[in-house]
Order: C-alpha cells, then sequence, then structure tokens
C-alpha cells in the first residue's frame, strides 16, 4: 500500500514538474501540455502491459515493484542533469528556420513529443511496469476487486497529494530549477 502511495504521488508530482519544464522549454502552451500527458499515459500502458504478463509469475512482485519504482525516480532525475546536453543535441537535430513559423503546428508539435518523450518516457515506463507488481503482491486472488480498488484509490489520494504539494508548495518555494 505504501508503494503504491508513493506511486501515485510521485507519478502526479513529477507530471507537475514535466509541465513547468516543458512551459519553460516550448512556451506555455496546451499543445505542450497535452502532448506531455499522452506520452505520459503511453509510456505507463506500455509499461503497465510488458509486465502484467510477468508479475503474476514473478517469485517476488514487491521486490520487483520496488527496483521498478527507484529506477523511475533515476529515470525522472537523470533527463534533468542531462537537460543542457539534450537541448544542444536537438538544436543539431532540428536546427531553427525562420521559415519554419509559416509551417504551421508541426514543429511544435515535434519538438512537444520529443522533449515529452526525453523528460518522462523512460520513468513513466518503469512507473506503468511497476503496477502490476504491486497488484501481484497486495491483491489476493479471493478479493482481486475490493482490494484492486482500495489501492487505486490509495495510489489517486496519494497522487493528488502530490499534485498539490509540489505545484503549491514545492515549485514555489524552490523554483523549477
Amino acid at each position: 500500500v505504501a508503494l503504491f502511495a508513493a506511486s501515485g504521488f510521485c507519478a502526479i508530482a513529477y507530471e507537475i514538474i514535466w509541465s513547468r519544464l516543458l512551459e519553460q522549454l516550448l512556451g506555455a502552451m496546451i499543445v505542450a501540455f497535452s502532448v506531455l500527458l499522452g506520452v505520459n499515459l503511453l509510456a505507463l500502458a506500455l509499461g503497465s502491459r510488458w509486465a502484467s504478463s510477468r508479475a503474476d509469475r514473478h517469485p517476488r512482485p514487491l521486490s520487483a515493484a520496488a527496483w521498478a519504482l527507484t529506477a523511475s525516480g533515476v529515470a525522472a532525475a537523470l533527463p534533468l542533469a542531462l537537460l543542457p546536453w539534450w537541448m544542444r543535441a536537438l538544436a543539431r537535430w532540428f536546427p531553427r528556420d525562420p521559415a519554419e513559423l509559416r509551417t504551421g503546428p508541426w514543429p511544435i508539435w515535434r519538438d512537444a513529443f520529443l522533449h515529452a518523450t526525453f523528460l518522462e518516457g523512460m520513468a513513466c515506463l518503469l512507473m506503468g511496469a511497476a503496477l502490476p507488481y504491486l497488484a501481484a503482491a497486495g491483491v489476493p486472488a479471493r478479493d482481486a476487486g475490493r482490494a484492486s480498488g482500495r489501492l487505486y484509490a490509495v495510489n489517486t489520494l496519494a497522487g493528488v497529494a502530490g499534485s498539490a504539494l509540489t505545484g503549491f508548495a514545492l515549485l514555489p518555494a524552490l523554483g523549477v530549477q
């Protein structure tokens, strides 16, 4: 239950941080947030799908979940440390051409997708992979519906707490940097 809560708290806290960072990289754009959320949900689903066939057979699902969540923390921090390199690489791969501003929204969508994937892709894959392992460890077969509901309620409520604490306390106190 504690890992499910930590997962929900961190997932939404990360999302708030990533959205603020993406706002700095691309400007305050709805497109950027939409793409960020889409990449987040897709990566969570892919990670969950990958792990779902393995979690029930794993001899120690709680250990696998703890490993995945720890690795997700590293995967969330690493892009922040590599951000200067990423920005230089992106400028080399996709040089800014003033004519691009007249070609429509595609360069913005491309940049939003690349930034979002770089910032959150691996962390979200790992968080998504952790959920089936957590469920395998914490959901007894005889009470699957009720136990799953409780775990996901804890995850969701912790996500609300992560959003509130990050958005209203941590970021204002510490700043995006």
